[in-house]
C-alpha cells in the first residue's frame, strides 16, 4: 500500500531543504527499507555506514512531523511501491 503523502505535502511540512536532503539520500541509494502500516510509515536508511531506523506517525490532527531522515522514507515511496 502506498502512503498517502505526496511531494508537495513533504515540501510544505518540512520545507524545500528537508525535501532536497531526503531526495539526495534516496538518489544515493541510502534507503534500505520503506514500509507503510497505517498510520505509521517506517523504514531504515544508511547513515555514516550504519543502519538508521526512522518513522513517521500521523498525529490526531492529521499532520505529520517531518525531518530529513524521516522524509527520506516516504520520498523513496514516491518512486518505489511500499
Amino acid at each position: 500500500m502506498k502512503a498517502p503523502i505526496n511531494r508537495k505535502m513533504l515540501i510544505d511540512w518540512g520545507g524545500p531543504r528537508v525535501f532536497k536532503d531526503a531526495e539526495m539520500m534516496v538518489d544515493n541509494g541510502r534507503v534500505l527499507e520503506a514500509n507503510y502500516d497505517p498510520p505509521r510509515i517506517h523504514g531504515s536508511l544508511l547513515w555514516n555506514n550504519r543502519q538508521f531506523k526512522t518513522a513517521l506517525e500521523m498525529l490526531q490532527t492529521g499532520r505529520w512531523r517531518v525531518s530529513a531522515h524521516a522524509a527520506t522514507i516516504p520520498t523513496a515511496g514516491l518512486s518505489v511501491p511500499m
